[in-house]
């Protein structure tokens, strides 16, 4: 794998100490370690959880080396403005709330985007990695951009005479796996190839831990909603959001997202996240109406 920097590579087993370059008024920050760069990083990132949902669903992939890591570096200025870095195998990615051009400079001269392979993912806050990609001449395409959504506290009640919201059961599996792989089609339009064992796999999970949430009228399923689990930080994150042609523009999915994220404030976290498509006005608007509201502008690039 080809390197994209010029700082010394992390070591796992090296010291706590951190170095600084000085440029222009940014400073890059660089860690002995991996676990340095994390320990560093970690009250910031769980502070913006679902900013840096990503970051945390790589972990175990790190830790277990499905995936290595090439360099992990903060690069910051005197007013408090940062950028976090984090280079693995295959991908880079990139977070910041606020940066100035001096800072850019710098992360420009880490990240080598011409010596990027075709396929190369750039990943994290949408306009930083636009503003460093367009400094370099090469290809790239927007596979997916999303909006990161947070809500604590849920807006306004409708209640659907016809709509009941019930757990996933077994009886409805066959349709809630052909929900699931509509779902990914309208997602991921570009995709070669669904897996249908990989959506049994999702939807018998969400419904072996109770997280999987329908809406159902006259006995059928209409809409469909899976509660992610977070691990050990207690922040769920709903997803596949999905509601049958047929039945959309009925307050279906609204009603769902309402009534679940609901009784998770109440009963399990005081926070709770989804990931929108920016292209899909109808969603994100719901997504508003229920109470939800942006924090991130999050992008996903790939090299040509």
């Amino acid at each position: 794998m080809h390197r994209l920097w010029h700082s010394p590579h992390v070591d796992a087993d090296g010291d706590a100490e951190i170095s600084h370059s000085v440029i222009k008024m940014a400073k890059l920050l660089t860690f002995a370690s991996f676990q340095d760069f994390l320990l560093h990083n970690q009250e910031h990132m769980e502070a913006h959880f679902y900013a840096y949902f990503h970051v945390f669903k790589l972990l175990p992939r790190l830790r277990s080396k499905e995936a290595g890591v090439f360099n992990a570096y903060n690069i910051v200025d005197e007013e408090g403005h940062q950028i976090i870095a984090l280079h693995v195998t295959g991908s880079y990615y990139l977070f910041s709330f606020g940066w100035t051009a001096p800072m850019m400079d710098l992360l420009a001269a880490q990240v080598e985007v011409g010596k990027c392979k075709p396929n190369f993912q750039f990943l994290g806050q949408r306009d930083l990695i636009l503003e460093l990609l367009q400094k370099h001449e090469c290809q790239w395409q927007i596979f997916k951009e999303r909006l990161v959504y947070q809500c604590e506290e849920v807006q306004g009640q409708r209640e659907i005479p016809s709509a009941q919201v019930e757990n996933g059961s077994l009886e409805d599996v066959h349709a809630l796996t052909e929900m699931t792989l509509a779902f990914d089609v309208d997602e991921y339009p570009d995709k070669p190839s669904r897996d249908e064992d990989k959506a049994f796999g999702q939807v018998m999970y969400g419904i072996e831990n109770n997280g999987l949430f329908v809406v159902k009228s006259q006995g059928r399923v209409c809409c469909v909603l899976q509660v992610i689990e977070t691990d050990d930080f207690n922040k769920p994150l709903l997803g596949s959001l999905y509601t049958l042609p047929e039945h959309r523009n009925k307050g279906y999915a609204s009603l769902l997202l309402r009534t679940v994220t609901r009784g998770l404030l109440q009963h399990r976290s005081d926070v709770c996240g989804l990931l929108s498509d920016i292209n899909n006005p109808a969603s994100n608007k719901a997504f508003v109406n229920v109470g939800y509201h942006p924090v991130y502008h999050w992008v996903n690039v790939i090299i040509n």
